[in-house]
């Protein structure tokens, strides 16, 4: 058995710890805390970092709690995910169901539709938090996820846990007993868990995708640490910021130690490489190991300029660098025009040579046996 406290912003803290004598007590006989962290869609708890920060620094077990206000389980579950984001793997979730200011008190389907929400982002079943008169409301989650009952025998301040009188309905058993609430400032748990269960219950440390259930992703390792930079997954290559979140759309990064160049991941994160895509009003073209190419490129054995910013150049492109005076023309695919006679527009026709450059002044041409234009020079 394992025991612990569980706080809000209603336990308040200063100088780092917390200012009821009776729940500074408590926290030193702790081997768990429960931090409450949100509630409904916008409230998030000012004290929940530094009372999460204070447990982890001081060995605890974890957990982080939302109340429910009744509103929609999907939106309050986003709003829970992105403050407790950091946290995920590592402290056990938990959807605080009571009356007070819950909208949907008495639905028996709300609490299983915001697990349900929280699981498909996470992974992760969180605990259910009620007391008898709120328990048939959330029994529909009692084949996912785990239960904690409050119920004051005598709402002691002790240790030594009072008999256990509360059914606990759908539920084979609890997981967490709230036994006491003293004097309505400390609240006192026990848990039918050990340490490797309570870190089984968490979603344990293990390796994978994670989200804020607002469509940010990390990626967590086994160690509990988030990844940074690039990183394969499987076969696929993702870029995450210094704060760990995947990135999609244009990335400007260093591969490994070289200069930083442009690369371009996709809606799902992955890399995109050696093949063209479209990006506003634009095409660009993306190498073999997926960085953004410029200036002359050849495709599928055609020539095609990509400007200063990766953009396929259509119509006229004058090239002045190094001194030099060179006009090309690119048709509507990109492709560049090359030792022919080519209708620019408006009925004009100018003579290209075989390496696209416009020709001025006297041009001889060739005419095949067929008929065709078969070759172009000054």
């Amino acid at each position: 058995m394992l025991r612990g406290i569980d706080v809000s912003a209603w336990q308040g803290m200063a100088g780092g710890a917390f200012e009821s004598s009776q729940v500074e007590q408590a926290y030193g006989g702790s081997d768990f805390v429960i931090v409450k962290a949100t509630e409904g869609q916008g409230y998030t708890s000012a004290l929940m970092s530094a009372q999460y920060a204070r447990a982890k620094a001081d060995g605890k077990l974890l957990g982080v709690y939302h109340y429910a206000r009744g509103g929609s389980p999907a939106l309050e579950a986003q709003h829970f995910l992105g403050a407790v984001a950091p946290y995920i793997g590592e402290a056990i979730l938990v959807l605080d169901w009571e009356s007070g200011t819950n909208a949907a008190w008495g639905s028996t389907t709300w609490a299983r539709d915001f697990v349900d929400y929280v699981h498909a982002q996470t992974g992760i079943w969180p605990l259910v938090y009620t007391y008898p008169g709120g328990r048939d409301q959330v029994a529909s989650c009692a084949d996912v996820c785990a239960l904690w009952i409050a119920g004051y025998p005598d709402n002691r301040f002790s240790w030594d846990t009072p008999e256990m009188i509360y059914h606990t309905g759908a539920w084979a058993t609890w997981t967490i007993w709230q036994y006491s609430s003293a004097d309505g400032v400390c609240d006192l748990n026990v848990a039918q868990l050990d340490a490797a269960g309570w870190v089984a219950l968490a979603g344990g440390k293990r390796e994978g995708w994670m989200s804020d259930g607002k469509g940010s992703w990390w990626y967590q390792l086994a160690d509990g640490s988030y990844v940074t930079g690039w990183y394969k997954v499987g076969d696929k290559w993702y870029y995450f910021n210094s704060s760990g979140w995947m990135l999609t759309g244009w990335v400007h990064a260093a591969w490994q130690d070289g200069d930083k160049l442009w690369w371009y991941m996709d809606e799902s994160g992955a890399l995109v490489a050696d093949k063209w895509i479209e990006y506003k009003d634009g095409w660009y073209l993306l190498a073999s190991d997926g960085h953004m190419l410029t200036g002359k490129v050849e495709r599928d054995g055609k020539m095609y300029y990509l400007d200063a910013t990766g953009r396929m150049v259509t119509g006229w492109y004058h090239d002045t660098g190094d001194g030099r005076d060179i006009w090309y023309y690119f048709d509507e695919s990109g492709a560049m025009i090359a030792d022919c006679i080519y209708d620019v527009g408006a009925g004009k026709l100018c003579a290209f040579d075989k390496d696209g450059h416009m020709m001025v002044g006297d041009v001889t041409v060739t005419i095949d046996t067929s008929g065709y234009l078969s070759g172009i020079k000054a």
